[in-house]
């Protein structure tokens, strides 16, 4: 479904901003894409018993400095979808022991579990954005 919202705007709406200074809603996008790599990436690490503390990242730069704006609507959906269905497949095969690691992620202690919370939650807290906030309904 939302899918088939996004591949249905135009270049024009995609780059709808409902207040200066917010993000597009490829932007948005964009931010899931970015923080879906990095969450993913810090459960591997961890799940892998790396001890090594992982850094936190600032949005606001990775949006500032990214591609969004400048890719058309359909290719940064492409890019949503692969980078949604490569971040659960790291998941299935985790033993117990894995899933329970803890690790240092932007200066907490988090369990490799969490952060499969964190990603999913992330990705539906932002899509539930875009209802209200943007005009597109779910």
């Amino acid at each position: 479904m939302w899918r088939a919202r996004l591949s249905s705007l135009g270049e024009e709406r995609s780059r709808f901003r409902y207040a200066p200074g917010k993000w597009s809603i490829q932007e948005v996008f964009g931010h899931g894409i970015d923080a879906e790599r990095i969450f993913t990436c810090r459960a591997l690490r961890i799940s892998r018993n790396d001890r090594t503390p992982l850094p936190g990242f600032e949005q606001d730069d990775y949006i500032r400095f990214g591609p969004w704006e400048r890719i058309p609507p359909p290719d940064v959906l492409r890019e949503f979808t692969c980078v949604r269905e490569a971040s659960v497949l790291p998941f299935q095969g985790l033993d117990e022991a894995a899933w329970n690691r803890r690790g240092a992620a932007s200066g907490h202690e988090v369990t490799v579990r969490a952060l499969a919370y964190i990603t999913a939650g992330h990705a539906a807290h932002h899509l539930r954005v875009l209802e209200p906030k943007y005009g597109l309904g779910g």
